[in-house]
């Protein structure tokens, strides 16, 4: 039976809400419910364009402020969700659930139920970040933390929407990443050339590898015959909030590499370097994993004891502002400028998928196109 289309005003239960037509056709119905924030009855005012559409409002108006009074404060399932979450992610991710959420989400919006909880309330508290000194990326992140709590509130049926999600984010401005071209790359290995860093660096242009998988490679990871590098491990934050090996944080993440030759010589370099280390140290040589880069009795590197040295190495080589990191999009760079598939790349570097390659490195990708135009240029026998 077709739902009715009768658009007369009709008494119903209060709370209920009632439904009439505008001078202009249109649909609209006005229904009380609880207010986000003090609970106190309020009238909300809905549109659609037939019946059906806005029963369909009203029913889930309903059912929203039905929630009211019986859903937690996002305090209280902030907490919980940050204990079932425990076990679940890496010590590092978990650091940063439980600094988003206990210094930012429950001082702002704490008090507020799920239920009551609305995108405005998510925008503001962004917002006010900011205001208050906050970097625009750190409120981005903080939303994000946000839209995953709230994500599993929604799966666990007391709430029937995200409003993180819903939530404007604020915006934020581009990474500032610097890929060095070929000549560029050759002329900073030449002005650090002497320095015990140096093979570090190398592997990390010429492998694309994150600073965590550098420092937690062993020697036994290295195939010489096949001439590839088994990424197996990284060193990541540990739950007491210092460096620990830990398995890598994704699947994709653990791969092997084919080694250029740069790599090749740089292993060849460090395991030089290490020998004479060795030899040096005697008896108060540490290492027994094997580790490839280690500190000069064969103790595990502080990776910020890395990024200092690194740091100081670049402002003596006059290349200008280069960070640790930025070895990893020079390689990426170098590859997809020089026509490797965005699936190979991003199965080098290690992404989660080649969608995240793309994201990041768009435009260098976005050169193809032309690369393959010049090509076809080349091989017809240049323009006509």
């Amino acid at each position: 039976m077709a739902e009715s289309t009768d658009t007369t005003p009709r008494r119903q239960r209060r709370g209920d809400g009632t439904i009439y037509q505008t001078a202009d056709g249109r649909l609209r119905a006005a229904v009380t419910v609880p207010h986000a924030l003090t609970g106190e009855p309020v009238r909300r005012y809905l549109s659609g364009r037939t019946d059906a559409e806005i029963k369909r409002k009203l029913r889930a108006a309903r059912a929203e402020s039905e929630t009211v009074g019986r859903t937690p404060t996002l305090a209280r399932w902030g907490e919980r969700w940050l204990g079932s979450v425990a076990h679940r992610v890496r010590p590092a991710t978990l650091a940063l659930y439980r600094t988003a959420m206990r210094r930012h989400v429950i001082p702002a919006l704490g008090r507020i139920e799920l239920a009551r909880l609305r995108p405005s309330d998510v925008e503001a508290m962004t917002g006010a970040m900011i205001d208050a000194g906050s970097a625009p990326s750190t409120a981005a992140l903080t939303r994000r933390v946000l839209v995953v709590a709230l994500s599993d509130a929604a799966r666990d049926g007391l709430i029937a929407r995200n409003v993180a999600r819903l939530a404007r984010p604020p915006r934020t401005a581009e990474p500032k990443r610097r890929a060095l071209s070929g000549d560029e790359v050759r002329r900073f290995l030449a002005a650090v050339d002497d320095d015990p860093l140096s093979p570090l660096v190398m592997l990390g242009v010429a492998t694309g590898m994150r600073r965590g998988e550098l420092l937690a490679l062993r020697w036994s990871d290295v195939d010489e015959t096949a001439g590839t590098l088994t990424i197996a491990r990284a060193l990541a934050r540990s739950a007491s909030g210092g460096y620990a090996v830990a398995e890598p944080k994704s699947r994709r993440a653990r791969r092997t590499l084919a080694l250029p030759a740069m790599a090749r010589e740089a292993l060849t370099r460090q395991r030089g370097l290490q020998d004479a280390e060795r030899m040096a140290a005697g008896d108060a040589w540490q290492d027994t994993a094997g580790l490839i880069f280690a500190d000069p009795v064969g103790r595990q590197w502080h990776p910020e004891t890395i990024t200092s040295a690194y740091r100081a190495l670049v402002a003596r080589s006059g290349i200008g502002r280069l960070r640790l990191h930025d070895l990893r999009h020079t390689a990426a760079t170098l590859a997809l400028s020089a026509g490797v598939p965005v699936r190979d790349v991003s199965d080098a570097l290690g992404h989660a998928s080649p969608s995240i390659t793309l994201d990041i490195y768009g435009q260098t990708v976005a050169e193809g196109p032309r690369r393959v135009a010049d090509a076809m240029d080349r091989a017809l026998g240049g323009e006509r």
